[in-house]
C-alpha cells in the first residue's frame, strides 16, 4: 500500500491474514484503474468507479489500522 506511508510500519506489525483480501482487491482495482487511465483520452464513469473503489479500500485499511492500535 504505497499510498499509505503513514501506516506502513503498523501494517508490518499486524497479522497480514485479515488484510490479504483487501490487498488483493486493491492490487486488482489499482491495476485496472492504471490501464483505464492509460487507454482513455478523457475520464469515464468506469475509471471514476475504479478510483472510488481504490479510495474505499485505502480507507478500509486505515480504519483497520486505527482500530487495532
Amino acid at each position: 500500500m504505497l499510498k499509505l506511508p503513514s501506516v506502513r510500519s503498523e501494517l508490518k506489525q499486524f497479522s497480514v491474514e485479515p488484510l490479504i483480501g483487501l490487498f488483493e482487491a486493491y492490487d486488482e482495482a489499482s491495476n485496472m484503474l492504471e490501464r483505464l487511465r492509460r487507454d482513455e483520452v478523457e475520464t469515464t464513469p468506469l475509471s471514476l468507479e475504479y478510483e472510488t473503489i481504490c479510495k474505499e479500500i485505502e480507507e478500509d485499511v486505515l480504519q483497520y489500522c486505527l482500530s487495532h492500535r
